[in-house]
């Protein structure tokens, strides 16, 4: 097995069947870690393994954001199980722009290849179609600060290997050091905020999850409690226009964007399910 993915998922419906149709095209297994037992996402996965797609599905309802802990697990759990040579923690909202796997042939195997995110945004003029990639096509420049995650080769995902939260570095458990990394040309194409209904879920969620957590550090999931606390001062609800907004500083404090049509190509099979 060449490269399997493994993703911490919950509440994700809008965007879950765009995801897996993606990447089922390039990769051998996908890993599902289920955190919402009854959530929608969750049928739509079991429809989708029903069909014959790799994935693999397990449930999850962790008392608050337990990613670090619990993609870690499935890391090594997936080494153990498949040995694939890459292993790719991958959130729901991030599509990696390649063409098939073997752009696996051209990186090292002695570090952890970096890959620069890419931050989608709604605007007013997206064609209404029911599928992510056919309808957000324009991203965001620059990407400032430029936030980078992590592709791991299977050689350096032993016992002590620990992903850190938001699967943005490969740690040693035992002292805390990063592992080695090497920047590469790949880019990440992430889409964070993608409709009113969708960010409400995932910010409030996902900060009170995160308030949760007993080892947060002081500035982890900021960017989920300054959309929460947008959110609570919104009276009139979320216009497109205030959308669009969100998503340009999503993570984001810098001042100016402009904004560059780049569409990403839909792999696979045209989704069905919405």
């Amino acid at each position: 097995m060449r490269i399997a993915t493994i993703t911490y998922i919950g509440q994700e419906e809008d965007i879950v069947e765009d995801f897996v149709r993606y990447y089922t095209s390039f990769v051998d297994r996908m890993i599902f870690m289920c955190t919402v037992p009854e959530d929608p996402t969750v049928g739509i996965l079991q429809k989708l393994k029903r069909e014959g797609l790799p994935l693999e599905l397990h449930m999850h309802e962790p008392e608050y954001y337990d990613q670090t802990s619990i993609v870690t697990t499935y890391l090594h759990s997936v080494i153990m199980t498949y040995n694939p040579e890459w292993i790719l923690p991958v959130d729901t909202d991030e599509f990696l722009r390649v063409t098939s796997a073997e752009f696996l042939d051209t990186l090292p195997q002695d570090r952890v290849s970096l890959m620069q995110w890419q931050t989608y945004v709604p605007t007013a003029e997206d064609a209404h179609k029911p599928h992510l990639l056919e309808r957000i096509t324009h991203r965001r420049d620059p990407e400032t600060p430029q936030f980078e995650k992590i592709l791991i080769p299977a050689a350096l995902a032993g016992e002590d290997a620990v992903v850190s939260a938001g699967s943005h570095m490969l740690m040693h458990g035992i002292n805390g050091e990063a592992y080695p990394s090497a920047s590469s040309n790949l880019k990440l194409a992430h889409f964070p905020v993608r409709s009113a209904e969708q960010l409400k879920r995932k910010a409030l969620r996902g900060w009170d999850q995160m308030q949760k957590y007993p080892d947060r550090r002081a500035d982890e999931g900021f960017h989920w409690r300054r959309i929460a606390e947008r959110l609570a001062a919104e009276e009139d609800g979320l216009t497109e226009k205030r959308l669009t907004e969100i998503a340009l500083r999503y993570a984001s404090s810098h001042g100016e964007f402009t904004l560059i049509h780049d569409p990403v190509a839909v792999k696979g099979k045209t989704p069905v399910l919405v």
